[in-house]
């Protein structure tokens, strides 16, 4: 593991992230000996999507609706 960290440094590397199984207490172990901290107030968000056909696709869902909501440029005016 050190190695890796020496490779990436000499990359530029300034932060390495490992994500680890919160209820894996030897992985949470392993990570905490090593010298990494838990990091707080971060959630991951994961999700899986189905390699379909676009010709067959439905459309956006609600879902996809709200997102692009959230992901649109803000303008000056949006910004109170």
């Amino acid at each position: 593991m050190r190695e890796g960290e020496r490779r990436l440094r000499t990359r530029g590397a300034v932060r390495l992230t490992a994500i680890v199984v919160d209820d894996d207490p030897i992985a949470m172990a392993f990570w905490q000996a090593a010298g990494y901290a838990r990091q707080q107030r971060r959630a991951r968000f994961v999700r899986s999507i189905e390699v379909t056909d676009e010709r067959s696709s439905s459309g956006p869902t609600p879902a996809d609706a709200k997102a692009r909501k959230y992901l649109k440029p803000r303008s000056r005016a949006d910004v109170g």
